[in-house]
């Protein structure tokens, strides 16, 4: 057996190599574990949350980017003042000078804009939109939003002129401005509902109905109008959600390549048992 007096020399000039070389600490590689077999909580944490989100990113291109173009709207109407925001807004606003003139091009852009705190309506939308686009798909979700945005605002526009034709209003309320994204997620989130189960389903869109119902019998704006409608545009668009529901696919999962699938055999490398494959292959 060494004695403790012949250890030490070699342990001291190990410890110093090692602190003199790039990316060590005490001898062991930044963030590699310790002993015990733990690694700092502040690197693990950010890596967790990384591939968190680049995961998310991955399997709701279309919420990001959407997103993403409302938080650099945002910013650029907040850059250009007060005054020529409103301009833009004017412009791209689905009232009825705008709709008789140019129906698509308002429809289209007045979803690129927030009515309002900008990051309450982006968070929704992150929320919402992601959840549905995990759930449905991209493309399918894009419909049941784009169709809850633009029924809701040919309905509310309609209750505007029919308003305007019986003198209850004035040539401002043609020419208001009227954007946002509330329309497209009030039909989202009606047609999410839907994937509760049972009777809290029901319960569920009985209670949005009456909520929104409620605000139009209050105050009886074409806006609310327009959020109730785009909530029963949901819930009607949720059985052909509910055909068409796209489980997550098992490659789409970070570590799923090391998990075998039903019907296919598990690979196993060259040199390695199968045994430790088929273990790891269990659980999470």
């Amino acid at each position: 057996m060494r004695s403790s007096r012949a250890i030490a020399p070699s342990l001291d000039r190990r410890l110093a190599r090692d602190a003199a070389r790039p990316g060590t600490l005490a001898g062991r590689p930044v963030g590699a574990p310790r002993a015990g077999g733990t690694t700092s909580t502040a690197t693990w944490d950010w890596e967790r949350l990384r591939v968190a989100a680049r995961h998310h990113v991955r399997l709701t291109p279309a919420t990001t980017i959407y997103v993403a173009v409302l938080g650099a709207v945002a910013t650029a109407l907040q850059l250009v003042g007060p005054a020529v925001a409103d301009r833009i807004l004017l412009q791209d606003s689905t009232n009825l000078h705008n709709m008789a003139r140019m129906p698509v091009r308002v429809l289209a852009g007045s979803a690129l804009f927030v009515d309002g705190n900008p990051l309450v309506w982006m968070l929704l939308a992150l929320v919402l939109l992601g959840l549905m686009e995990r759930r449905l798909g991209t493309r399918r979700t894009a419909v049941v939003f784009l169709v809850g945005h633009v029924v809701a605002t040919l309905v509310s526009l309609t209750v505007v002129w029919h308003a305007t034709r019986n003198g209850a209003s004035n040539e401002a309320l043609e020419q208001t401005i009227d954007v946002g994204v509330s329309y497209g997620l009030v039909a989202i989130a009606g047609c999410a509902l839907g994937f509760l189960p049972g009777r809290w389903r029901w319960i569920a869109w009985a209670a949005l109905v009456g909520y929104l119902g409620a605000y139009v019998l209050d105050t009886g704006t074409f806006t609310e109008v327009g959020h109730l409608t785009a909530a029963l545009v949901g819930i009607a668009l949720w059985p052909f959600a509910r055909r068409s529901t796209v489980r997550v696919a098992a490659h789409a999962r970070p570590g799923a390549d090391d998990r075998a699938r039903p019907g296919r055999p598990l690979p196993v490398p060259a040199g390695r048992p199968i045994a430790p494959l088929v273990t790891a292959g269990r659980g999470r």
